[in-house]
């Protein structure tokens, strides 16, 4: 309660000077700052109870310096400032800070505020169990003091209970109420809702030359559990599974926080389609370079990528080829869906290039066909006896034949012969000009 210096006490704020002197009869000079912190912490106490005709009470603290903090003992509510404002019985507690230049000191008191037993005000705490959830209720739970009173639960959508502890399946605010001998208290409390399954829906990759489709539970949620039903057969238990099976797949998802469930399907598409590949080819005279490939795929999944090679050396990545001397082609045709197709041209080797205007003139009938194909000969001269050959796009030798001098017609068997094009090569016996004509088998 005091400082000490060189003997002397000092208890007041001030400034002091004081000589002291040391037992070898040294002088010194000591100035002391002095502030003296006294916190005050008095709580008036109002000689009052609390009634159902006084409801509720003003507290005060004795006015005084410092911070100050009340506390509900009975809630642990806290609160600050010269007053508080009390409805239910109980102790509370005042605790003053007064301090300077990170210095304090704290004093504290205390009052019980009782209730009028004749005209008490029943304290009431209401309580709910969590939220209501696909599971269960939520449970509500109401107490009084005094107990052993008449209760009543009011809620959403009409709910009325008249017990202390009941269930509540409808979110919302509901109110508690007691009644005592002369008055009635009420209190709120809000329940919940918890109905989220965790899953927003279903997403799907198609089954592709690429790889196998993918299909994924959309969730951002831990812990949810899968179950996959699937045209493949097993069960699978993963938020994210692969398939190369097309078909419907349906997912029954749980949320195991509050039993929610998610139930759906997606269809699983599959696009393997290969490209069907239709070519005209311009054939070259030996020693020339003036063939050329026209390639349209006609099936397959756009957009398509080329890759042309020629003596085992790639030359091109382009649809068609142009300026090309005879021999074989080889071209591998790949859709966006990672589909493939390889077909080998052949640009066959001339003698002579027949020319628009000469006389004889040979033609191929229906075109494309399913198998049967006439060759016509449609001179104004007689035909001359030709040697008839049928070669596929690789260059083999399909079919042989004979067109004799004069003959008008001659009708070529191509009903064993698989689907795609092939060239007939018409060669006069004689020194007559050859003929490349091409046909395609279509099914």
């Amino acid at each position: 309660e005091s400082v000490i210096v060189c003997g002397n006490p000092y208890t007041s704020t001030g400034s002091y000077s004081n000589i002291c002197t040391s037992y070898l009869g040294c002088d010194s000079l000591v100035n002391l700052n002095l502030l003296v912190v006294t916190p005050v912490a008095s709580i008036i106490h109002p000689d009052t109870l609390l009634s159902c005709n006084l409801q509720q009470l003003v507290l005060h603290s004795e006015s005084s310096a410092g911070v100050k903090k009340w506390i509900d003992v009975t809630t642990g509510i806290a609160a600050s400032g010269d007053s508080l404002v009390v409805n239910h019985a109980g102790w509370y507690f005042l605790q003053t800070t007064l301090g300077s230049n990170g210095i304090s000191c704290q004093v504290s008191d205390t009052v019980y505020i009782g209730l009028d037993s004749i005209n008490a005000i029943p304290l009431l705490t209401a309580t709910v169990s969590g939220p209501v959830t696909c599971i269960g209720p939520a449970i509500l739970s109401g107490n009084s003091l005094p107990s052993s009173l008449e209760y009543s639960w009011t809620g959403p959508q009409g709910f009325t209970a008249e017990t202390n502890m009941v269930p509540a399946t409808i979110p919302g605010i509901y109110s508690f109420s007691a009644v005592g001998p002369n008055c009635s208290n009420t209190v709120e409390v809000t329940v919940l809702g918890s109905f989220d399954s965790g899953v927003s829906g279903i997403s799907a990759t198609a089954i592709t030359c690429n790889g196998p489709g993918v299909i994924t539970a959309n969730t951002t949620l831990p812990n949810i559990t899968f179950i996959w039903t699937s045209p493949a057969g097993p069960t699978l238990t993963t938020q994210t599974i692969t398939t190369t099976t097309p078909g419907t797949y349906t997912l029954l998802a749980t949320n195991p926080a509050n039993g929610c469930t998610y139930t759906g399907s997606v269809a699983v598409p599959q696009n393997i389609a290969v490209p069907l590949l239709v070519f005209a080819v311009t054939h070259s005279p030996i020693g020339q370079s003036i063939g050329a490939i026209d390639l349209t795929p006609l099936n397959g999944t756009p957009p398509f990528t080329y890759s042309w090679t020629h003596n085992g050396v790639v030359i091109a990545n382009t649809e068609d080829l142009t300026n090309l001397e005879p021999g074989l082609y080889t071209a591998v045709v790949t859709g966006s869906n990672g589909c493939t197709t390889t077909v080998t041209i052949q640009v066959m080797g001339t003698v002579a290039v027949q020319e628009a205007s000469d006389v004889a003139m040979w033609q191929i009938s229906p075109n494309p066909t399913s198998g049967i194909i006439q060759l016509y000969w449609k001179g104004d001269i007689a035909a001359p006896e030709s040697n008839i050959s049928c070669f596929d796009m690789a260059g083999r030798l399909m079919q042989k034949a004979q067109f004799n001098a004069g003959q008008s017609l001659l009708t070529i068997d191509g009903s064993s012969f698989s689907q795609g094009s092939y060239l007939l090569d018409v060669t006069p016996s004689g020194n007559g000009p050859k003929t490349i004509l091409r046909f395609e088998i279509v099914r």
